[in-house]
């Protein structure tokens, strides 16, 4: 959600956008409001080792289907050693949480996207009726951007690019090479 702002903005960089099952609240929620803000803040923040951060996401609902490897360079992409050997996340929940609380302000900027914007989202995905109901509805995103596609990934939930890499990998490299022959047609 967080470059789908980006690109509503005039100066926006995109010549095309891909979005994975993007985080937008719907307008009107109180400020603080969001149950993801309130979840985020009760994650736990910190591990003994990364082994340990590992054994603990692997039993987390979201990441049951996560591949092994895939989760193991989640983890260690996403937390940082500490001197005495222990693991904590590089973006605190504190900071994760006023990202989903401010997130209500960004329905209104959708419809000044001008790019073509994909939208992928998994079939139990949080588009798919089983995420919080703050969250905008997939077809706000098809009728505000003037430029929307949705693609649905069957079988995939929330964290789609984490279940099956192989599956993005296609329409990403297509996104981008297509952003790059416009960009050159010229010279």
């Amino acid at each position: 959600a967080a470059l789908a702002w980006v690109a509503a903005e005039s100066s926006s960089p995109f010549n095309e956008l891909f979005i994975v099952e993007p985080i937008v609240s719907r307008e009107g929620l109180p400020p603080g409001s969001s149950p993801l803000a309130q979840a985020t803040l009760r994650r736990r923040k910190s591990f003994p080792s990364a082994e340990q951060a590992i054994a603990s996401y692997s039993t987390k609902e979201a990441f049951r289907t996560v591949a092994p490897s895939v989760l193991e360079a989640y983890v260690r992409g996403g937390f940082r050693e500490r001197s005495d050997g222990s693991v904590e996340l590089k973006c605190s929940p504190h900071v994760e949480a006023s990202i989903f609380n401010s997130h209500n302000t960004l329905v209104h900027k959708l419809a000044q996207i001008r790019c073509p914007v994909k939208v992928f989202v998994g079939e139990h995905g949080f588009f798919s009726g089983r995420g919080p109901q703050t969250l905008v509805n997939l077809s706000t995103f098809q009728n505000t951007i003037p430029n929307a596609t949705v693609v649905q990934a069957d079988g995939l939930g929330h964290l789609a690019c984490f279940e099956n890499t192989n599956l993005l990998v296609g329409p990403i490299v297509k996104c981008i090479g297509g952003a790059l022959s416009r960009k050159y047609a010229s010279l």
